[in-house]
This record gives C-alpha cells, structure tokens and sequence, in this order.
C-alpha cells in the first residue's frame, strides 16, 4: 500500500501533536478544576455547618443594629449595594465587548477570541474564587451585608499587613523596630527595646548595634564586666566581628577601665597592650589603614618602650596632620633627639595655622604649647596656654608653665627699648595671680616703678597694672610699698588706696596708707590718724602701728597722745631711732628736757 505524500504526513502529525497538547492542556484544566472544586467544596461544608450560627447571629445583629437597617431600608440602600456588586461584571463585560467589536473591525477576532479562551482557562481558579464570593454575597440580602460591614472592616487591618509584608518586603518593617529599639532606649524602656530586638531576629536582620547600645548600657548601669562579655561576643580576638565593639575593647584597654575584675589576664598591664594591639591589627585588616589606627598603634608601642616601632607606625601622617605631627613631636621629645623635635615643632605650628580646627580642643592646645615650647616661641607658647587656660581654667600645670612664660616675657620686655605698657601689665598681674615666685614680681615692680618718670611706656604700665580688674590686693600693695620705698609716695597713696576703697583692707594696708599720708609732698596728717585708727581698731596693740600714730599725734602737737603710742612702741622696738627720735620731740614739748636728751641720745646711735 502506497504511503501518502510527505506533506500530508506532517500534517497528520501536527495534528497528532496539537491534538496531544489540547488533550495535556485538557487533562491539566481537569485536575485544576477539581482540585479546587474540592476545596471550595469543603469550603462551602464549613460554611454550611455555621449556616445555624450565622441565622443566630445575623438575628442578633438585626436586633441591636435596628435603627441602622431602618435607616438603610429608608435610604434604599439596598438598591445601591446591588448595584455596586454587578457593577464590576457590568464594566469587564462592556470592555470584553468593546475589544471584540474593535478587534472584528480589524479581522483579529479569531485571534483574539484565541487569546480569550486561554485567558478564560489560565484564570479559572480566579474565577471561581470571585464566582463564590459573587454567588455568597448575591445569596444574601443588602441588609445582611451592611450588617457584616464593621466585621469587614475590623479584618480590614490584618489583610493590610499581609500585603504591606509581602510587597514592602523586611526592609521596611525593619527599619520600623530598628526606630521602634531606639525610641525605647532613649526612654528607659528596656523591656519593650529587648521586644524590637527579638522582632528583629525572627525577621533576620543582624542586631548587632542593638547588642553594642544593650552593651554600653551595661556600662552606664556600672556592670563592667557584663559589657565587656557583650562586647566580646560582638567583636571576637580572632575575627574582625562588629567594629564599634572592638573600639570600644581597645579603647577600654588603654584606658585601664577594663582590670582584673573583667578577666584575670588583664590584671597585667604588658597583657592589656598586647590585648589591644591584637583587636587592633583585626581592625587594620579588616578595615585597612587610617590616620585614626596609626596613632594608636604608635601609643601603644611608646607605652610598650618601643619608640622606633611608633615612629615608623605614624609614618606619612607625621607630616601632614596636625594631630599626627603633634604626636610625633612627643615621642621625638620624650627620647632626647632634640634637634629632630624642634624641626618637629616648627611643622607643628604651621600645620596648626594652615589647618585651624574649627573648635581646638584642650589637647590641641597642649600640642601647641609643648611645639612652642621646644621651637623656643615664647610667644606662641602664651598664646597657646591661653587658650588652654580659657578651656580648662584649673589645670594647675597649664596654670604654672603660663605663669613661667608670662613672666618671662615680661622681663624680656623690661630689658627693650620700646614696649607695650598695657601688654606689660597684663603679663606682670597674670603671673601673680597664676602663682609666679614673689621675687620675680617684686623685680618686675620695682623696674616700672624706677623708670615710670623717664618712660611713657613704663608709666603706661603702671598705671594698667593699678588699674587692671584681676589684680589682686597682693599685687596692688606690693606696688604701693616698692613705690613708697623709691619714693613715689603719690603713687603709692594711689594704690593703697585703691584697696580701703575696695572695701574691708587688712591692717597694715591701713597703716602703710598712713604712713604714706605723712609724707612729704602735701601731708595729710588727720586722715593719716583715720587710716592707722583702722589699723588699730583690728590690732590695737601693734607696735608698728602705734608709733605710726604717734608720729602722725607728733605732727598735730598732740602730744601726751604721741608719748603713749610712742612709749608703747619703745616696749618692742627699743632700738628704733624713728621711735627715740619722736619721744625726744614730744618730751622737750612738754617740758621734759631731761627725757628728751635721753631719747635724742639713743636715737643718734
């Protein structure tokens, strides 16, 4: 029997094979249809079995919601209902039509009538649920379904955190505990910022930050010991772990803030450097090299005793880097090489100036002073203690070095021509009041007060320092007396004057007031005996300021007064010629020449 021709062949199994695709095609529609028949089937079971429940209820509801079904029957709410569950089926239908109309006018409606079937297929399970949920709500009244609405909408929620997980995805919902964690642990709330972070970890996201701020918590709380467990598990010796955590074990290492107490190994000192510079080198390669790791590295090993090694840590940074630079000048200091840390110091005082920090902290400032210090600029060195001094004011070795250097710019400045009176005053009162030895000062007085007729600069600065709001009544009257004694008996009224204007002057301000007051030019002997009644009134048996009266008695011819303070003054002082001198006066007034010659005699030798 002859066999058919080729092409009819083929075509006879084409057709096999697209016969074989509709029958899979089939048999796939088949066992999907009735899968899902099954379950709906079930479905609809569970749903008749609470058909009883669901009568009670639905009685119940219409009950108590009466005055609401009332209002919906009046409203003809029913009608609207209806309408709003065809509405859908009435647009698809009318878009289905529309394209079949359009795609007839094109001669594609048997391709798109092709497209439709297998959509038609493709969507069945689609289909069937809505077809339910059509059929469920058509069985009902309007009024049944208004009554389920509040039911709807409490689910409403749950359905909008399904799909808000499912299209956000954990990253969002992360972020929210993550904010939800710190929220807590700003306000104290420990219990509800262990719940976020429990949140966390079932969504899977690290929680390591969490743990290093339950970590540093621990630390506020006084458990050492447990932050540094904590830590630990963060950030292990042999692994890189969490950064911030080995930061911080490295940083409490050098701080000596981690003891025997934590661990016993770090009851040794050598251990905790050796301890640190391994998470350190954990650091470094994991996170590769920094200016920041450098110059800790380079700490360590000067405390380790190996200044070389921390030379050459630095490296680079040394000469680009204010902090760095600064760093490597206390290390070149600290071993002697005297001429590399001046180099040193110079670059950093130009590295400082070219690259100023907005807000210098208190170690900028030190590193300023030590650099001046070593390049021998005094000058820098003032203005850098300054500066520290106005950020720390009681640091005493700040206090002490600005006194030394305040000083002895004060002497350079004596020693020139020409100088600013008012910088002058400034530098002599700031040493006093910061500490500096007595005898400098007295020197640094004693140059102004000499040359104050011959200098205008001199006079400028004696007249800021008495003038100055920080100089103390120790610096003031130290002023007058070396005034008094070259002298300068106007300038030494003006300034002890200064301080019984101020207010309550000790005892010999008073008498040394009065003393000056008795002296030439223009002697003003009755408020001399005022100022050394004060003194008296606190010391009434003082010697000195018993003959100070007397003398100023002497003056006014009052001279039984004289001779009881005099005489007084005799009793401590009986080698005084001042003393003799006046009793001979006061005795040869009165007619006691006898006396007189007695008292003229001793006060000769």
């Amino acid at each position: 029997m002859d066999r058919p021709p080729i092409h009819l062949r083929v075509l006879d199994g084409l057709r096999e094979a697209g016969a074989r695709v509709v029958d899979v095609r089939e048999w796939v529609a088949e066992k999907w249809d009735h899968a899902f028949g099954t379950f709906f089937d079930s479905l609809l079971g569970v749903f008749d079995s609470f058909e009883s429940l669901e009568s009670g209820v639905a009685r119940l509801v219409q009950i108590v919601f009466w005055p609401i079904t009332a209002t919906a029957r009046l409203l003809r709410i029913d009608r609207l209902l209806g309408f709003l569950i065809h509405l859908p089926a009435l647009i698809a239908w009318g878009v289905f039509a529309g394209l079949m109309r359009a795609a007839e006018l094109v001669h594609m409606d048997g391709v798109l009538q092709r497209v439709a079937d297998f959509m038609y297929w493709l969507t069945t399970p689609v289909r069937a649920v809505f077809s339910f949920v059509h059929a469920w709500g058509a069985t009902r009244s309007a009024r049944d379904l208004a009554l389920a609405t509040p039911a709807l909408l409490m689910l409403l929620p749950f359905a909008y955190v399904a799909i808000a997980g499912k299209v956000q995805g954990h990253g969002t919902i992360a972020e929210r505990y993550r904010e939800a964690v710190r929220d807590a642990d700003e306000q104290g709330d420990y219990e509800v910022a262990d719940l976020m972070r429990r949140k966390l970890e079932q969504l899977g996201v690290s929680t390591n930050r969490s743990d290093y701020i339950a970590a540093a918590r621990l630390e506020e709380q006084g458990d050492m010991a447990g932050a540094y467990q904590k830590m630990k598990g963060l950030a292990p010796a042999d692994a890189p772990g969490f950064m911030p955590a080995q930061y911080w074990i490295v940083q409490k290492l050098l701080a000596n803030e981690l003891t025997k107490a934590e661990e016993p190994e770090l009851a040794d000192p050598n251990r905790r450097l050796e301890l640190a510079l391994e998470r350190l080198n954990q650091v470094s390669a994991a996170t590769g090299q920094s200016e920041a790791l450098a110059l800790t590295r380079a700490y360590i090993l000067v405390e380790q005793g190996h200044p070389d090694q921390a030379l050459e840590a630095i490296g680079s940074y040394g000469s680009a880097s204010f902090p760095a630079a600064a760093m490597r000048l206390r290390i070149l200091a600290k071993s002697g090489r005297q001429r590399d840390a001046t180099e040193q110091a110079r670059l950093v005082l130009r590295l400082f100036d070219e690259h100023q920090p907005a807000e210098p902290s208190a170690d900028d400032h030190r590193s300023r002073a030590l650099a001046a210090a070593v390049a021998g600029e005094d000058q820098h060195a003032e203005q850098a203690l300054l500066d520290l001094v106005a950020i720390e004011p009681d640091d005493p070795q700040a206090r002490q070095q600005l006194s030394v250097v305040s000083m002895r710019l004060a002497q350079r400045t004596l020693g020139s021509d020409s100088f600013n009176g008012r910088r002058l005053a400034e530098r002599v009162v700031r040493a006093q009041r910061l500490g500096a030895p007595p005898e400098a000062v007295a020197s640094a007085l004693q140059s102004i007060v000499a040359q104050r007729r011959r200098s205008d600069a001199h006079r400028e600065a004696w007249n800021e320092l008495l003038a100055a709001p920080d100089a103390g009544a120790e610096l003031i009257h130290a002023a007058g007396t070396i005034a008094a004694s070259a002298g300068e008996i106007t300038q030494a009224r003006k300034a002890f004057r200064q301080l019984t204007d101020a207010g309550d002057a000790p005892p010999v301000v008073w008498n040394n007031l009065a003393w000056a007051l008795s002296q030439e030019p223009r002697p003003e002997y009755a408020e001399a005996l005022v100022a050394v009644n004060h003194a008296l009134a606190a010391e009434p048996n003082n010697p000195r300021f018993r003959e100070t009266r007397g003398q100023a008695y002497l003056h006014l011819k009052r001279w039984r007064e004289a001779l009881d303070d005099l005489e007084h003054s005799l009793n401590a002082m009986p080698d005084s010629p001042g003393v003799h001198a006046g009793l001979a006066t006061a005795y040869e007034a009165v007619g006691e020449t006898q006396l007189a010659d007695i008292h003229r005699l001793h006060g000769a030798k």
